[in-house]
């Protein structure tokens, strides 16, 4: 299995990790930014209010190869992660 973390800065943390496809993917986001936004692989982004914790749950995570979060704040709001597919 590839490595979850490609690229990216510390204001992401996601749980599984790896990201599986087809299940919850709780996101927790420690910055800066009101909003934030995910992607998966081409599909368009989607905005995203974290709660005052600053998590935020994708349920279910879209199939696909590759899984984008972003605060737009820089390398280090930004988080490439490999999503792993359901057996």
């Amino acid at each position: 299995m590839k490595p979850a973390r490609c690229m990216g800065g510390s204001r992401f943390r996601i749980q599984p990790d790896p990201p599986q496809a087809g299940k919850p993917l709780v996101v927790t986001y420690i910055g800066p930014a009101l909003v934030v936004e995910y992607q998966v692989d081409d599909e368009p982004a989607v905005r995203v209010k974290p709660d005052a914790n600053g998590k935020f749950t994708i349920d279910p995570l879209p199939t696909g190869d590759e899984l984008m979060l972003t605060d737009n704040l820089g390398q280090p709001g930004y988080l490439h992660a490999n999503i792993a597919q359901a057996p």
